[in-house]
């Protein structure tokens, strides 16, 4: 059977650090040769600076997204860490070519805590010879 999903959702922050807020958001472009991972650490101050050259130390995140790039059959992500397994009770999130993976969580958050849940890592697990380009922005509270 074939049925139709239409669903449009807007979730709207103000500035501060309380339920419906944030503070600072990250964002980052780049791409991964296969076999290669690059780790964000949420909370060292060395991982997150911003194109201003401001660092960005979380203490929670309200939201995560990436979109893989790719349009290449078996191009995945894998987004894993420390922060994930505590968060999400997963090993690995898995982002195929042309997938977005949006998680937010506007109310509570997810509280970053050092070297417990403070790392997030995109790997490119993939074994042909091309990088896969992603897009990552996080937000939340500083």
């Amino acid at each position: 059977p074939n049925e139709l999903i239409n669903t449009t959702m807007s979730v709207a922050f103000t500035n501060g650090t309380g339920s419906g807020q944030a503070n600072r958001f990250f964002s980052d472009t780049s791409a991964l040769s296969p076999g290669l991972s690059l780790t964000y650490d949420l909370n060292s101050g060395t991982t997150l600076v911003d194109s201003y050259g401001s660092s960005t130390v979380f203490t929670k995140l309200k939201g995560i997204f990436i979109r893989n790039k790719s349009l290449v059959s078996g191009d995945e992500l894998l987004l894993s860490g420390n922060f994930v397994t505590v968060s999400f009770g997963a090993n690995d999130l898995v982002i195929g070519p042309s997938g977005i993976l949006a998680l937010v969580n506007p109310i509570d958050g997810w509280t970053v805590t050092t070297t417990t849940a403070d790392q997030l890592d995109i790997l490119n697990p993939t074994l042909n010879s091309a990088s896969v380009s992603y897009d990552l922005v996080l937000w939340g509270v500083v």
